[in-house]
């Protein structure tokens, strides 16, 4: 199932684009970007299209405003806009930095569920999996694991070991040893 869908957008002229790309680049926060976007869809009755969100999601990325980040992930989740594969790794980061363990649980599900879903990305298992056992929830990190490692190797193992350290869960983590051996 996929999550996002087509939403139909106004296209917009190049000119057009270019301009609020620029206007987009010259916002030093959150809270001038919100304004802008709202402003773009009072405007013209329908929001900016999912280019330009995620050129938004650049911007964020660019000026390190991980709350910014996640609120515009937000915004483009009710607007079933998907964000750009090569920014799911900075939105995993902002949950991580921000304890947002439900976030970051959004984010994989919507990467798993889209089209362009690789296999989870060593990377990015270990940020959940790290999010998870920030909170002290390895049952859970397991239970992700399982539901998106389809084929575990050394380093995913060695993902979900590594959380079990940071919330010194050792039975979890000699149930997991003893499934790597099998």
């Amino acid at each position: 199932m996929r999550l996002f869908s087509f939403v139909p957008v106004r296209q917009l002229s190049s000119g057009n684009t270019t301009n609020l790309l620029g206007r987009v680049a010259a916002c030093k926060q959150w809270n001038e970007l919100n304004t802008l976007l709202r402003t773009e869809r009072d405007t013209h009755g329908e929001p900016p299209s999912c280019d330009v969100y995620n050129s938004c999601l650049n911007h964020l990325i660019g000026i390190k405003d991980n709350i910014g980040l996640l609120r515009l992930y937000s915004q483009m989740k009710e607007l079933n806009y998907p964000p750009a594969m090569k920014h799911v790794s900075s939105l995993l980061k902002a949950c991580k930095q921000l304890k947002r363990v439900g976030v970051s649980l959004e984010i994989m599900a919507d990467v798993a569920s889209s089209g362009e879903s690789q296999p989870v990305d060593h990377s990015l298992l270990c940020l959940v999996l790290e999010t998870f056992a920030r909170e002290g929830k390895t049952r859970e990190a397991l239970h992700f694991f399982h539901m998106n490692v389809k084929q575990p190797d050394t380093r995913s193992y060695n993902a979900l070991l590594n959380a079990c350290r940071a919330s010194q869960d050792w039975r979890l983590a000699l149930l997991i040893f003893d499934e790597m051996l099998k």
